[in-house]
């Protein structure tokens, strides 16, 4: 999967380095120090930054959780922007994901990322690195299988912000890329306090309630999906739901989250965005 997929704006990178290693005795810092640091160094203080932590976090899960023996890494620069993708060949992330947590389906394990906190070694990783990378620049992509998921923060606050989707040519292993342009202007550390405050951790999450469903035309209306949502949102303290792009909810869905699970965790608190008059009233029906 190309970024030119994704982005109109974006033209092929006037320099590339594509470097091939087995994950055997890999280090994720020595690579970056001895490979990747002049290649990038032109880019201003803010961009390197958020660059060198994504880049750091994503080849770290490549080496530590992909379980494949050889990781292909790629990295681009041009005048407006610089660009990694790396590309190991596991188990894949979300069928590892899926397997992890029990659940019928990988589509459901693009939420977990999107939510954070989860690794499936939670005694070494605290599960923050892609949630904060996808974060941090202005197209981040995992292909996986034949499930792609893209956040386009490019286009925050859209419908195209975040996209859930088949892809037609599945591919074996994880395939992550992340793009951030000179333009952007949040620094890493206002991300950082946004979600994880320093006196408090990483309490604080943003979710689009529709990665609950890849298929846009499966309306929200279970138990079962809202269980999916709230599935582990008790290790935050303040959650975020983004009702973009989402027509309806159900009665029971909307129970489900706004009753059952306020008055289970009522020190979790929920706020919602994006929500249209339906939802609206759904939502306010329910918390009564």
């Amino acid at each position: 999967m190309s970024l030119s997929n994704v982005n109109k704006y974006y033209e092929p990178p006037r320099e590339e380095l594509k470097l091939i290693y087995p994950v055997n005795g890999l280090k994720e810092d020595f690579i970056y120090s001895s490979k990747i640091y002049n290649f990038v160094s032109f880019a201003q203080d803010k961009q390197q930054y958020s660059f060198h932590y994504a880049f750091l976090e994503i080849l770290n899960n490549a080496i530590e959780h992909s379980g494949g023996d050889e990781i292909i890494v790629y990295v681009g620069r041009a005048d407006n922007r610089i660009e990694f993708s790396i590309h190991d060949n596991g188990v894949g992330i979300f069928s590892k994901i899926a397997k992890a947590l029990n659940f019928e389906s990988e589509d459901y394990s693009v939420l977990e990322l999107a939510k954070g906190k989860f690794s499936t070694n939670p005694r070494q990783h605290s599960g923050q690195g892609i949630f904060f990378s996808s974060k941090l620049g202005d197209i981040f992509i995992i292909h996986s299988g034949n499930i792609a998921f893209i956040a386009n923060n490019f286009l925050r606050g859209t419908d195209e912000e975040y996209v859930f989707r088949n892809v037609d040519t599945p591919i074996p292993g994880t395939f992550v890329s992340f793009c951030i342009w000179f333009t952007h202007e949040e620094s890493a550390a206002q991300v950082f306090n946004r979600y994880a405050p320093a006196d408090d951790g990483f309490v604080k999450t943003a979710i689009p309630v529709k990665l609950i469903e890849k298929n846009e035309k499966i309306a929200i209306l279970s138990r079962s999906q809202a269980r999916r949502l709230l599935l582990r949102l008790d290790n935050f303290k303040s959650v975020e739901l983004d009702f973009m792009d989402v027509e309806s909810i159900g009665q029971a869905f909307a129970d489900e989250v706004f009753r059952v699970f306020h008055n289970e965790h009522p020190d979790v608190e929920i706020t919602v965005v994006n929500c249209n008059e339906a939802v609206s009233k759904m939502i306010k029906y329910a918390s009564h």
